[in-house]
This record gives structure tokens, sequence and C-alpha cells, in this order.
């Protein structure tokens, strides 16, 4: 998975991009509800400016475990909800504050999408 967000206000500028890998176990052969297991791996880079300043950033790592179903519709498309916990952890890139880690001891996840 790969993303990025613009968000913010009249004040400031939010600019956020990410990268996941989620390799799975499917449980079950190809069939129409397909139960797994995945491991994820995610970093994310925060940036929030201020006009043309800098106002700070974060780095964010984790990796997390869970288990979900897939679901498909029509042959087609694709809706995989999911639950897990894991670790996330925060870093300043410029190295003004320590690295924070948090337990995030539930995670829900939803994706829809098209299968190929």
């Amino acid at each position: 998975m790969i993303g990025h967000r613009w968000s913010g206000g009249s004040q400031f500028d939010t600019s956020e991009t990410a990268f996941a890998v989620e390799p799975r176990y499917w449980f079950l052969r190809p069939s129409f509800i397909r139960p797994f297991a995945g491991f994820r791996m995610e970093y994310g880079l925060t940036q929030v400016d201020s006009e043309d300043r800098r106002l700070g950033s974060a780095m964010t790592f984790g990796e997390s475990f869970a288990v979900g179903v897939r679901v498909t519709l029509l042959h087609r498309f694709e809706i995989t909800p999911s639950t897990g916990s894991g670790f996330r952890h925060e870093i300043d890139p410029r190295g003004h504050l320590s690295m924070f880690t948090q337990w995030d001891v539930f995670r829900f996840g939803t994706t829809v999408g098209v299968v190929f």
C-alpha cells in the first residue's frame, strides 16, 4: 500500500506519506469467503508547514498482526475487514524529541477493492 494525503486549514498545511507491506497466510483455497492472518510493516512521514516555514515533522514505524476475512462479490469486488494488535514507534527526524513507542491494543481496518 502506498498513500499520500494533504490536509490542514487556513493556518497550516499537513502532508502525510505512507507505505505498508502486509504478507498474508490464507486459510482456505480461493473462494468467496477467505479467512487470513497477516503481519504488517508500515512507515509514515508527516510534515506540518505554515506558509513557507516548517513547523514540525514525525516519522512513524509500525508492525502489527491481524486476522480477517476477505469477501468477494460478483467475482470482481472485495471487502476485507480485519482486526489485530501491534506497536507504533514515533521518531522526531530532527532528533530534538525522544522516540515514543505505543502499543495499539486493538486495530481495526477495512479494505475495498477490485479483484484481478
